[in-house]
């Protein structure tokens, strides 16, 4: 199995798992540049439902390995169960950002050790070794001091 097709099966697998109310479709973008993927809350034009939509850097997933793809989907699915993508886009400063990270992140790395505990380590590898954006490198600071006490 490609790992596109592995990103859209863990999706809707999770999406179960987590509860995820609407419906959830995934899509390549090869214009998300600095991303892996993102979420958003969107309507079907034909019969004007909901469905949240995930994004993802065709690239990106094609080089990552399952643990990181099984945490760039938690850490999506994340900003949905934490009400992160209701957010009105005109009020979020980089302080609402960074903290929107930095709850994605802790709801990612939790339901990473509950549902795929053999990726955990690998996980938090990945957040020493981030290399963001300002927003993003001080939410995984903050967690990397909370998970080491």
């Amino acid at each position: 199995m490609n790992k596109e097709k592995y990103l859209e099966n863990k999706l809707k697998e999770f999406g179960k798992k987590l509860r995820i109310k609407l419906p959830l479709e995934v899509k390549s973008d090869k214009r998300l540049r600095n991303y892996m993927a993102s979420i958003t809350e969107y309507r079907y034009i034909n019969n004007n439902e909901l469905f949240y939509l995930m994004k993802y850097n065709p690239k990106q997933i094609r080089k990552a390995t399952k643990a990181t793809i099984i945490h760039c989907i938690l850490h999506e699915l994340g900003h949905i169960k934490l009400g992160h993508v209701n957010l009105p886009e005109k009020e979020l400063t980089n302080e609402i950002i960074m903290e929107c990270e930095y709850e994605a992140e802790k709801f990612a790395l939790k339901n990473i050790k509950k549902y795929e505990p053999q990726y955990y380590k690998q996980s938090l590898k990945n957040i020493i070794d981030i290399k963001e954006n300002i927003n993003h490198s001080k939410a995984y600071q903050r967690l990397l001091e909370e998970i080491n006490g």
